[in-house]
């Protein structure tokens, strides 16, 4: 099969079995690609690859100075990528495997001040509008519960009683 049918099948799998996000998919799509040219330029074939092969292909990145948090999201599409070709009986082992992945710095929020919390309460107090009571609303709940947004989102209107 050639690699860009492979990359096509797995990219189905992320859609309808792990259920990624789209934006994810494109990105490990266009991450694996340029796995796979690379791949081409060192006439590797996929159940060739080694450990030695990712280095290089990661060390390229690191020359070009990009950033960590973008070579992990490199690293995580070519390791979900040999999983998916293991799993698929195309590869006999996980190159990726014999590597220490790097860790991704974790960042810690932003948060507003309290000045900037009561500015934007006070402010959502002035529209008197159905959707503007609606705001305050989600503005306070977010305020008094520190839930994530996505959660409020996703919240039932029957949740509230």
């Amino acid at each position: 099969m050639n690699n860009h049918l492979i990359l096509e099948n797995f990219l189905e799998v992320l859609a309808s079995e792990k259920g990624l996000a789209i934006n994810t998919r494109i990105s490990y799509k266009n991450d694996i690609l340029q796995f796979l040219v690379f791949l081409e330029k060192n006439k590797k074939k996929i159940n060739e690859i080694t450990s030695i092969d990712i280095e290089k292909f990661v060390l390229r990145f690191t020359k070009q100075g990009l950033e960590k948090s973008t070579i992990s999201r490199k690293m995580s599409a070519i390791s979900h990528f040999f999983i998916f070709l293991l799993e698929e009986n195309m590869i006999k082992s996980n190159p990726i495997n014999e590597l220490d992945l790097p860790k991704q710095i974790k960042k810690l929020p932003k948060i507003l001040s309290i000045d900037q919390v009561e500015k934007l309460i006070k402010s959502s107090h002035q529209d008197q509008s159905i959707n503007g009571i609606r705001l305050n609303t989600m503005i306070e709940i977010l305020y008094a519960t520190g839930i994530r947004v996505s959660e409020l989102v996703e919240m039932k209107l029957s949740a509230t009683y």
